[in-house]
């Protein structure tokens, strides 16, 4: 039996609730074992809605090939299982209260008309990783319009039995403000663009190898799926983010667990996380509670959203699905930055660079000005303009400004 804990609402933060943007922390493809995510994204509005999402790819590979592997043993020769990070976007525009829904292995060709747009699938197989969309306007600029829901499916194939498993999307509500350019995204914080992330998240579950107690014919495990909630686009960086976790018995007892790293998305089981601390034999009761925090000085941020999904492995007979939800406290009291991708060369964040532009550019490049006034045309951010600098903002007059989602 396989449950999914997605969160819920709390602090404009929610699963059942129109946003304007929704995160899907856990997509997944293996045509190996027969997995695939059927996500269905919707439009409540009565009005078209243009979307920007991006599939982020964390799927590791071993280090002396290619292939996807989840940890060093799935690596041969010795080799280290390395983690990685890729972004894939898209962009469609959904007629009124239109809903859309396609396989994560397959993307869709066409959005059926006349909603407009093309969705691929996933970029490697096997692949594990995450799906956020944004609400933007008609020139792909994020748009403060609470108007997306959407749910995601896990399904996998075996001989005679399909095992499916249904979340909520994550959403975040927008604040109806706007406190930074179009580049970058605040959730939370002072001057929150979107709800903050949660200061707490909790869950109920099973301790590692509990027999469930109803039918005794099950043994429980339990993953958990933790994703960061901010990202830099430009760079391709997902923040670094420490995690914190706290379990209390069915005795009242309370155990500081230990920590572990988010670079993207991590999914673990409970007892790879913590061997003793999530064993059922050492603990004495069969279920616990468990609370996590992100912690760090990355300046993408340090919130994180989480699922959880609880396996049950049959005795004997078919395995069941079900799905609940965990809880989220609080709000936290720093921002999150989604960095959108730059437009190089445009110095007052218009999305268009200009000749005008270009000179400010050369100037600065032969100390005629300082850098502060085109902030935006230093790639690398080391205080100077170089050549280079100033033909990848030719660029993008000759080519245009991509879209920041």
């Amino acid at each position: 039996m396989l449950a999914v804990c997605a969160a819920n609402s709390a602090a404009g933060q929610s699963s059942d609730q129109p946003a304007a943007m929704l995160v899907f922390p856990y997509v997944v493809a293996d045509s190996g074992r027969g997995v695939d995510t059927v996500i269905q994204l919707s439009n409540t509005d009565t009005a078209a809605a243009d979307v920007s999402c991006f599939f982020e790819d964390d799927t590791q590979h071993c280090s002396n090939s290619q292939n996807a592997c989840s940890s060093a043993a799935d690596c041969s020769g010795g080799a280290a299982c390395l983690p990685s990070f890729q972004v894939v976007f898209f962009k469609v525009r959904l007629t009124a209260r239109q809903p859309l829904g396609w396989r994560a292995s397959q993307g869709l060709a066409q959005v059926p008309l006349p909603g407009q747009g093309a969705i691929p699938s996933v970029p490697e197989d096997p692949f594990v990783g995450s799906l956020r969309c944004i609400k933007t306007d008609a020139q792909d600029i994020p748009a403060p319009d609470n108007v997306l829901t959407g749910d995601s499916t896990i399904e996998q194939f075996q001989p005679g039995l399909l095992n499916a498993t249904r979340y909520g999307a994550i959403g975040l509500q927008a604040t109806g403000t706007s406190t930074s350019g179009p580049d970058v995204l605040v959730i939370g914080g002072d001057s929150p663009e979107y709800a903050s992330c949660p200061f707490i998240v909790s869950f109920s579950h099973f301790f590692e190898g509990a027999l469930e107690p109803v039918s005794n014919s099950s043994r429980v495990e339990t993953t958990l799926v933790v994703v960061p909630c901010g990202v830099d686009l430009e760079h391709n960086r997902s923040p670094l983010t420490t995690v914190q976790l706290d379990v209390t018995n069915e005795y009242g007892q309370h155990m500081a667990g230990q920590t572990f790293t988010v670079n993207g998305q991590y999914v673990a089981r409970l007892s790879a996380i913590d061997s003793v601390l999530f064993d059922v034999g050492l603990q004495g009761t069969l279920t616990g509670h468990t609370t996590l925090n992100g912690e760090g000085t990355d300046p993408l941020g340090n919130g994180v959203l989480a699922l959880v999904v609880e396996t049950h492995r049959q005795i004997e007979g078919p395995e069941r699905s079900a799905s609940r939800n965990v809880q989220v406290q609080g709000a936290l009291a720093t921002p999150d930055l989604i960095v959108g991708r730059q437009c190089r060369g445009d110095c007052n964040s218009d999305r268009v660079v200009s000749i005008d532009e270009i000179v400010q550019l050369v100037n600065i490049g032969f100390a005629a000005a300082t850098v502060d006034t085109c902030a935006n045309g230093d790639r690398n951010a080391d205080g100077e303009i170089t050549i280079d600098e100033i033909v990848a903002s030719v660029n993008s007059i000759l080519d245009g400004c991509p879209p920041p989602l």
